[in-house]
């Protein structure tokens, strides 16, 4: 019994003493670099753009993948372009008439970097124009009298992208020709102010130019019409008045929603506000409106606002009315 017990402790000991013996390996010891990537081909080079594409790596701990790019005429210096966990890469910004030199490497968790990989060549020319601007939309605007046309617009996907010609006509069917032009934009907003009109509609188009001059289909137009303003009829500017429960304005000759605003001055403090819709016919829109709760011998002031194409984009901005109520 006791040679059986001292075989059991014996063997106890051994395996305490084996597991205490077990390699651990502490935070950061892996020094093993991930291998080579490899596979790496072009994809798509063209319009100042390269796509990389590669075959994965199958490490466990991998990180992301550093690309370099080196001019052709540069000689032997790569600069990191960027980094990704994909197997593929899209460079963008790039000159046409330049020829590039790729290769890249892989990265782990623990710092280990693989050597470079074998080297790829492309020359991203000009070879296509922009697609179309899609999505434009235009809205009329009348100021205070300083009449203005704000257009917006969706961007196209290309990274080669100079600029956005402006072309506009009365005429629906017009084409997008040098004699339409009326500005250019390198953002996705333009601000219409040459030569406008109330009462006119305005149509839009616009093309997509590249930086190496190569210009996109117009896009689909669109258009508004900038309407002219209404006037208060009563109570009049400078107007002291009795308390009342109407407000006359003068009709405008369009379909439209006009907004009056009561405010408690010139510029800012709105107290109420209530739409009505006006058909465009009649000469006088009246407004209903309640004033027993006004202030006798305070200023106050009435702003209209017109609506024709959106409810959150006034087409006109009056100036205020001001008034006052006597006891």
């Amino acid at each position: 019994m006791k040679k059986v017990l001292g075989s059991l402790i014996t063997l106890w000991m051994l395996s305490f003493s084996g597991c205490e013996r077990l390699p651990v390996s502490p935070p950061g010891s892996d020094t093993f670099p991930p291998a080579v990537p490899s596979g790496l081909q072009v994809s798509y080079e063209a319009d100042g753009e390269v796509e990389l594409v590669w075959e994965n790596n199958y490490e466990p701990d991998l990180k992301a993948y550093s690309i370099y790019r080196r001019a052709d005429s540069s000689g032997s210096v790569y600069i990191l372009t960027g980094q990704t966990f994909s197997s593929y890469f899209l460079d963008t910004g790039l000159d046409y008439n330049a020829r590039y030199i790729y290769r890249i490497t892989a990265e782990d968790i623990s710092g280990n970097i693989s050597a470079l990989s074998d080297s790829v060549t492309a020359s991203p020319v000009n070879l296509y124009a922009p697609a179309r601007p899609r999505n434009l939309l235009v809205y009329g605007q009348n100021y205070q009298g300083v009449l203005s046309v704000e257009l917006t617009w969706t961007k196209p996907f290309e990274s080669d992208l100079l600029r956005f010609d402006i072309y506009r006509s009365t005429d629906a069917s017009f084409l997008s020709d040098s004699s339409f032009k009326v500005g250019s934009s390198t953002t996705t907003r333009f601000r219409d102010t040459s030569g406008l009109s109330t009462g006119k509609q305005y149509y839009y188009k616009l093309t997509a130019v590249d930086k190496g001059g190569l210009v996109s289909v117009e896009s689909a137009g669109n258009s508004d019409i900038i309407l002219p303003l209404p006037e208060m009829l009563f109570p009049q500017n400078g107007d002291i008045v009795p308390r009342f429960y109407q407000v006359r304005v003068s009709g405008i000759p369009f379909n439209a929603s006009y907004r009056l605003i009561l405010q408690s001055s010139e510029v800012s403090g709105m107290l109420w506000s209530t739409d009505v819709y006006h058909d465009g016919i009649s000469d006088e829109v009246t407004i209903p409106i309640q004033t027993y709760y006004l202030i006798s011998n305070r200023d106050y002031f009435f702003r209209i606002e017109t609506y024709r194409k959106s409810d959150f984009f006034p087409n006109g901005i009056t100036t205020a009315t001001k008034f006052s109520l006597r006891n």
